[in-house]
């Protein structure tokens, strides 16, 4: 369902190894192949009008009237997955890691001879989402009907399935897709800063609006549009995206406005509670960790902003892995699982939205852990594969679980009543 996304992180990832095939470094020129491949990926999702030079060329043009039955313009932009449905909140996603490997590996595209493609690739995103803000209020965040698509596997050139368009605005908010496509948006303008300073200005005039109809208008976006909620529902709530969307806006224009919007919402937003080791198209916690980290790194966040940055940069710290400590020691705070979430179904009832949640925790510290301690905090429902303590949100290991052996999963399933996921993370834990 969500590979353009998955495609757009993998960009991020390879990119860093790409770039040493500018070394003539025979080694590493399947990993400059590998990201060439991951940008083909993206063009072969292009739908609209297709540019001659495209390099794939068995795609043609798709899905030219998008929009019109509705008086306006949504062609253009991505495909999700293999299908025809074009879904606003995976396709912000995957353009703002697109543009964020492209600030942190700018020099190593160049050498990759990628560069020119990843900003056509960011470019065709960014395009789009200026035409589907119609209104300062007002953002375009679907096209297409899943269901339908889903059951007629053929060809984009030759598509009969409905393309009904599906908006957002202040009667029906959804600051998750809002607030992420402001972070693609303001991310492209850093990437495009040097490059062309014009187009730079309209990215962050449509990204600042979009940012505050996102804040000003909150809601969850799968609660006004129940046509994504099947495909893309937001289980870690639109708090995230609200960090995520600031942290990008001031990354792209240094006014401490956004910085300071993250530093007062960040522990009631969930931003320095988060510890997992999750970053996904719904899931952006620790993508606001490591991006302020980086404003401690490079000597700022003096002042009022001083303890929230620290507190990103544990979580940050947390994120990636690092020291592994040795067996037998007591640790509070340390990284020893690897937790993958997962929302493995939903339904409603009474008009209330549930979730059920399925966490595997993976023992990565390569030692058997003989002690663990998780804080769980934000339960709305039960929670099954880990025992209560007497300490609030504490729990340990369930009662026929004595140790994980390194390598061994833990897993824990619990019911959420609408709402965010519940925030995991390692408290306390031993080895031996």
């Amino acid at each position: 369902m969500a590979r353009l996304a998955i495609a757009s992180a993998a960009v991020a990832l390879l990119v860093l190894l790409a770039a040493a095939s500018a070394e003539a470094s025979p080694a590493w020129s399947d990993y400059a192949g590998a990201f060439d491949k991951s940008l083909q990926f993206f063009e072969a999702q292009r739908s609209g009008k297709l540019p001659a030079d495209r390099t794939v060329h068995w795609r043609g043009d798709s899905a030219l009237t998008d929009g019109f039955s509705q008086g306006v313009d949504l062609v253009g932009g991505y495909y999700d997955a293999g299908d025809h449905v074009k879904f606003g909140f995976p396709m912000a996603y995957a353009v703002t890691m697109l543009s964020w490997g492209v600030l942190e590996f700018e020099k190593e595209m160049v050498a990759a001879n990628s560069l020119n493609r990843a900003l056509d690739a960011i470019r065709w995103g960014t395009n789009y989402f200026i035409k589907a803000h119609t209104e300062p209020n007002t953002l375009w965040v679907q096209v297409g009907d899943g269901d339908s698509d889903h059951l007629c596997w053929e060809r984009a050139e030759d598509m009969s399935t409905p393309r009904t368009a599906s908006k957002i605005d202040a009667s029906r908010p959804g600051s998750e897709v809002a607030a992420e496509t402001a972070a693609a948006l303001a991310a492209a303008a850093k990437v495009f800063r040097h490059y062309d300073s014009m187009y730079a200005d309209l990215l962050l005039m449509h990204a600042k609006q979009i940012f505050t109809f996102a804040d000003t208008f909150r809601g969850r976006y799968d609660d006004s549009l129940q046509c994504a909620k099947k495909f893309y529902p937001s289980a870690s709530g639109y708090q995230d995206e609200l960090l995520w969307g600031a942290a990008w806006l001031y990354e792209a224009t240094g006014d401490e406005d956004y910085l300071d919007y993250v530093a007062r919402n960040a522990e009631a937003f969930g931003g320095t509670g988060w510890a997992v080791r999750e970053f996904s198209w719904d899931n952006k916690y620790a993508g606001v960790q490591v991006l302020l980290s980086k404003v401690l790194l490079a000597g700022g966040g003096d002042g009022d902003y001083a303890d929230t940055l620290k507190q990103f940069r544990a979580k940050a710290e947390f994120f990636i892995p690092g020291y592994q400590p040795p067996p037998g020691s007591l640790h509070i705070g340390g990284a020893p699982l690897e937790f993958v979430h997962a929302v493995t179904n939903s339904w409603e009832h009474n008009g209330v939205d549930h979730y059920r949640h399925t966490v595997t925790a993976k023992n990565t510290c390569g030692h058997p852990i003989t002690y663990l301690k998780l804080r769980i905090e934000g339960l709305t429902g039960p929670i099954y594969g880990v025992s209560a303590t007497h300490d609030k949100e504490m729990y340990g290991f369930p009662s026929w679980v004595t140790r994980l052996d390194a390598g061994e999963k833990l897993t824990i399933v619990y019911i959420q009543e609408g709402g965010p996921a519940a925030k995991i993370a390692v408290a306390e834990y031993k080895t031996g």
